[in-house]
């Protein structure tokens, strides 16, 4: 019986050894095998990982890119408001200066029609003067009255000789000289 179960379990040992050998072979090739799946699955995420980042970075760029366009976008906007602003001011700096040349040519013309009015009165005056004694010459000529044409070339000679400009010039200092608030004051 002894023997019997020995070599019962001899053989049982032996069925065990090979039970255990191809166990430990098929959990062997099973372990393999996971390793294998193990290794492709590391691979297949390794690959993902690798693609994720990838896409990570370009969208970073994408990103940035837009920062970097949206700020020169704002930049160009605000620049553009900046020249919108200065060409505001421009346009009214040149409606001042429009509104103040046209009251200065005003001024001007006002000035020019004045001054040529007071010469051609000047002038006139001594025209109408020295017609007055001319006509005096030619009948004191015509009469050979002595002491009437005597008179009358004192009194040409007295036009002629006196400066129209002198009373142009005081003319002209007093209109110029003149505030708005002071009324021209006239020597007569």
């Amino acid at each position: 019986m002894a023997f019997s179960l020995f070599k019962r379990n001899k053989g049982n040992s032996k069925e065990l050894i090979a039970n255990q050998s191809s166990y430990e072979t098929s959990y062997s090739e099973e372990i393999k095998k996971e390793y294998k799946d193990y290794e492709l699955n590391n691979r297949v995420l390794d690959t993902y990982q690798s693609k994720i980042d990838s896409d990570r970075d370009v969208a970073l760029a994408s990103l940035n890119t837009i920062n970097n366009v949206g700020g020169m976008v704002t930049g160009l906007i605000n620049k553009g408001l900046d020249v919108w602003h200065t060409s505001m001011i421009v346009e009214q700096n040149i409606a001042a200066i429009n509104s103040q040349t046209t009251v200065q040519l005003a001024e001007i013309a006002a000035r020019y029609t004045t001054i040529q009015q007071a010469l051609m009165s000047m002038y006139g005056e001594r025209h109408g003067a020295l017609q007055k004694h001319y006509d005096v010459l030619d009948k004191a000529l015509a009469s050979n009255d002595r002491d009437l044409i005597i008179a009358s070339l004192k009194g040409v000679s007295s036009i002629v000789v006196s400066n129209p400009f002198e009373d142009f010039a005081k003319f002209m200092d007093a209109w110029e000289n003149n505030s708005k608030d002071k009324p021209l004051e006239l020597d007569f």
